[in-house]
């Protein structure tokens, strides 16, 4: 579980202006976002986590988070689903 407890510090400076809305594929336990939203303002953020345990703890930092592979998470849920998002993460997701 340790993999999943750490913050991608890596894409900070990476990370526009505008962070309103985020999506985290592979957002493990939530470090990464909890980290950003330290110094950027964000409305919504949405993550996506197949390790169910990390997922779990990772409701405590996302607004929704969906726990299973990421080619059954439902996109067209979102209204033309690449301009919803500001930031869209996904580090080593093959």
């Amino acid at each position: 579980m340790d993999y999943y407890r750490h913050a991608r510090k890596e894409i900070f400076p990476y990370l526009p202006e505008n962070c309103d809305r985020l999506l985290e594929i592979g957002c493990g336990s939530g470090c990464t976002v909890k980290a950003i939203k330290q110094f950027k303002e964000i409305n919504f953020s949405y993550g996506v986590e197949l390790s169910k345990e990390a997922a779990n703890e990772a409701q405590k930092a996302f607004d929704n988070v969906f726990q299973g592979p990421v080619e059954a998470f439902d996109f067209s849920k979102f209204e033309a689903p690449e301009k919803q998002f500001q930031v869209r993460s996904r580090p080593e997701i093959g």
